[in-house]
């Protein structure tokens, strides 16, 4: 059986080349060494990005419940400004309608007091507008 590859005769060179043999083999299992210790790290930082990836996810979630929250929030508020808008309109009118009544009294009551003991029916209204009756409410 020939041998592939050529052994030198010289003794120098046989030590020299098994130096070199044993510092590739003593090479090669340093660099098996640091390729464990990277697919370890490697491992960890996978782990990793899935915990934070998942953390990413939850609070996406969560954003959007409390985006969803204020828009539900937004719109409540905006039904209870147009709310509060139409009561103060309404109060508004009722005021108005109660100012125009008040006048309206007040020109009854002078016309009243005009033909008070003129007539019955002058004393009466004049009694009437002047003794109403009280809220019960």
């Amino acid at each position: 059986m020939s041998a592939a590859f050529n052994l030198p005769s010289d003794p120098g060179r046989i030590e020299q080349l098994e130096t070199t043999i044993a510092a590739e083999v003593h090479r090669i299992d340093d660099l098996q060494r640091e390729n464990d210790r990277l697919e370890h790290r490697n491992a960890d930082l996978a782990e990793q990005l899935v915990a934070a990836e998942t953390q990413r996810d939850k609070t996406r979630d969560l954003l959007e419940v409390k985006e969803r929250q204020a828009l539900a929030h937004a719109d409540e508020n905006a039904t209870l400004k147009r709310e509060l808008d139409d009561a103060l309109k309404e109060n508004a009118r009722v005021k108005a309608d109660l100012t125009r009544c008040l006048r309206l009294l007040g020109q009854g009551l002078d016309l009243a007091d005009t033909w008070r003991g003129t007539c019955e029916w002058a004393e009466a209204v004049h009694t009437a507008l002047t003794h109403l009756p009280e809220d019960t409410k």
